[in-house]
């Protein structure tokens, strides 16, 4: 989708979402599917009112929300998706949004969920920044009038299976209607059924991404889909950096299992998070003993025979 593949300039899923709503994209560096510059179809887009993100005038920089939605157009069009049925994919991402009030929901149980961690005393910087971020954000009309398009319910959907770990993906059906799916499996946000039977077009979520991030970064998003559910839990855990201790007794002569403490005052680092990663994923260990911060415990014995 951008020039900037071409020059190796990806980034990895932490960046990304970091960035995803940053404008940071000149326009004259984004190509289309095609190899086209992406400039050449924009004034169709916008005829047709599928870039409800684009105001009047110049427009200078993608951020990599927008440029999602823009592949995810020139995908649709390739395969000949009608574009009355663009449109109403349009209407169910960005429309549905704006009147289900989604940035301001998203941003407040962004909010609640940070204020937990600072209440119990888990929050690391990046907490800290992100607390101060939303909650400026809160308190300013004007930005949240321009992320009103930017917060909608493909941005929720992606950057949910980000933090899962799963690479889902969208549906779109001959009658207009898209489903998602996702680690709890398909759906949609209006609440009707998503039949996969039926015939559909469907686009993973690697596939989007594929234009920004690392491919190392891609294989690790497909990880979690061949993990046991205990194996997925360890994960979970970690991500919602509830880890008071976890202790995984590895194969071989090791007799020393491999052991991370955490505390109030420290998490598991993305490298110690990584190296448990690699661990589950090669299957690696005989044992898992995962203690949580929030007093629970488990324990699990590896099960699967086959990688």
């Amino acid at each position: 989708m951008s020039k900037g593949k071409a020059t190796g300039d990806l980034i990895t899923i932490p960046d990304f979402r970091e960035f995803i709503f940053h404008r940071l994209v000149p326009v004259e560096d984004v190509e289309g599917l095609l190899g086209e510059g992406i400039v050449r179809s924009l004034p169709y887009w916008r005829r047709n009112e599928l870039l409800p993100f684009i105001p009047k005038g110049k427009w200078i920089k993608f951020s990599f929300a927008q440029l999602l939605w823009l592949r995810l157009l020139d995908t649709l069009r390739l395969f000949n998706y009608s574009l009355e049925n663009i449109v109403r994919s349009c209407d169910y991402f960005f429309r549905d949004a704006a009147i289900d009030g989604l940035p301001i929901r998203n941003l407040e149980a962004g909010r609640q969920l940070l204020q937990k961690r600072k209440l119990a005393r888990t929050m690391d910087d990046g907490d800290k920044e992100s607390l101060s971020f939303i909650e400026n954000l809160l308190g300013d009309e004007a930005q949240l009038h321009i992320l009103r398009y930017d917060i909608n319910y493909l941005t929720q959907f992606v950057i949910q299976c980000l933090e899962e770990g799963f690479d889902g993906g969208l549906l779109f059906f001959g009658d207009g209607k898209v489903g998602e799916y996702g680690e709890a499996g398909y759906q949609s946000h209006r609440g009707e059924t998503v039949n996969p039977r039926e015939p559909h077009l469907f686009l993973s979520l690697s596939y989007l991404l594929e234009p920004f991030i690392e491919e190392g970064e891609l294989a690790e998003l497909l990880l979690p889909q061949l993990l046991s559910l205990d194996e997925k839990r360890v994960l979970r855990e970690i991500r919602h950096k509830n880890v008071r201790e976890i202790r995984i007794f590895k194969t071989g002569n090791e007799t020393v299992p491999y052991r991370i403490e955490s505390s109030s005052s420290k998490v598991i680092s993305g490298d110690e998070a990584q190296e448990i990663r690699k661990i589950l994923g090669m299957g690696n260990y005989e044992r898992i003993e995962l203690k949580t911060i929030d007093k629970n415990s488990f324990e699990f014995k590896k099960t699967r025979r086959n990688r």
